[in-house]
């Protein structure tokens, strides 16, 4: 399955696109990227399960929890690998293509969400925590992206490029 950033990536090497926002997997060589965030994964629990009232989380300690993950892509990938390195079963947590979905089922506390920590911050819920988790910390980076060829990159493309790079 081709992750966005692929799409991304193809798009800048094809000349479709000039400059894109996107997750940095593996972005080719050819394609120049300058990071803009880091976002965590953490885990959004009922402020009624048990695992709220934890102070620390790892990984681990979901192994036995009813797990839910949005199904996109390379971030789902990247949680999936993380589990099961972590003895966690991939193929229990439930997957959900939309984020209400997986904030109902959160909510009610029938499972537990593992979200990004940008998806908190458009969807913030006061009945639920966002816990950070541990060992290993996992995060992807969002990255600003261009054709690497400056000699294939118009002047305008490139005289934007360096704005949006100065005010990161």
């Amino acid at each position: 399955m081709a992750r966005v950033s692929d799409t991304l990536a193809q798009a800048i090497s094809q000349g479709d696109a000039d400059i894109a926002v996107g997750l940095h997997f593996d972005t080719p060589a050819h394609v120049e990227s300058r990071l803009i965030t880091s976002d965590e994964i953490v885990v959004a629990v009922s402020k009624h399960h048990p695992l709220a009232q934890q102070s620390k989380l790892y990984w681990r300690d979901l192994k036995d929890q009813s797990l839910v993950v949005l199904r996109r892509g390379g971030t789902y990938d990247m949680i999936a690998e993380v589990l099961q390195e972590q003895g966690v079963d991939v193929n229990g947590p439930q997957n959900l293509l939309s984020i209400e979905s997986l904030y109902a089922v959160v909510h009610s506390d029938l499972k537990i969400g593992v979200i990004s920590a940008l998806s908190k911050q458009a969807h913030f819920d006061q009945e639920l925590c966002y816990l950070p988790v541990s060992r290993p910390q996992l995060a992807r980076k969002i990255c600003l992206m261009k054709h690497g060829k400056q000699a294939d990159t118009p002047l305008l493309v490139q005289t934007f490029w360096d704005m949006l790079c100065e005010a990161l």
